[in-house]
């Protein structure tokens, strides 16, 4: 994935994090079952967008890993020493 694509995908997010926030809203005042289940499938995408935005972050440690560091071990000590 692209850094564009990356950032297109944060875009979403945050727009969906709106709309997860303006449907919270909109139940408090008025508890009917479309808004609930409106609420719900907003909660249920934005769950689903990031678990999607950690496998990108997992999928660029690796590339980085393999990358800069192919699997050398003091590269690997370097790294992890800084982590702590």
């Amino acid at each position: 994935m692209g850094r564009g694509r990356g950032l297109v995908v944060l875009w979403k997010n945050l727009e969906l994090v709106s709309l997860l926030g303006y449907s919270s809203n909109h139940v408090n005042l008025s508890v009917d079952n479309q808004s609930v289940l409106e609420c719900a499938s907003y909660r249920e995408r934005l769950a689903k967008l990031l678990a999607r935005k950690d496998d990108y972050w997992r999928q660029q440690a690796k590339s980085f890993w393999m990358a800069d560091c192919d699997m050398n071990t003091k590269c690997f000590h370097s790294v992890t020493s800084s982590r702590k």
